[in-house]
């Protein structure tokens, strides 16, 4: 089974980058990059931190959940950088490999992946 994932990224060749890098680790499919619209109003976007006893990790074994970035824990549309948002389908036995690519190259996720 595949799980949907949205990540925003600063820039189109940073979410590019990161796309070839999903494409290289994991199995994904249906990847499509494209520019933030108004309809990001309504989504609430997180950074993600590694999971490991309190220290940062990549290790595949610990997987990336969202951390509070602001007063309220969330990361509101109006104030993130993040531009360009990849969309695409993770095998979900490589959903935790895809949350470390994300957070090693600075994606911010859309916190409804973690529900």
């Amino acid at each position: 089974m595949f799980k949907s994932l949205q990540a925003y990224f600063k820039t189109e060749n940073d979410a590019e980058s990161v796309h070839a890098k999903l494409n290289n680790k994991v199995n994904v499919r249906n990847v499509m990059i494209d520019e933030v619209s108004d309809g990001l109003k309504n989504k609430v976007v997180v950074p993600l931190v590694a999971a490991s006893g309190g220290q940062s990790s990549t290790t595949p074994s610990s997987s990336p959940y969202p951390i509070p970035a602001l007063g309220d824990g969330l990361l509101k549309p109006g104030q993130t950088e993040h531009k360009t948002v990849l969309e695409c389908e993770v095998a979900e036995e490589d959903f935790g490999e895809a949350l470390i690519i994300l957070q090693e190259n600075e994606a911010h996720v859309d916190k409804n992946a973690f529900e």
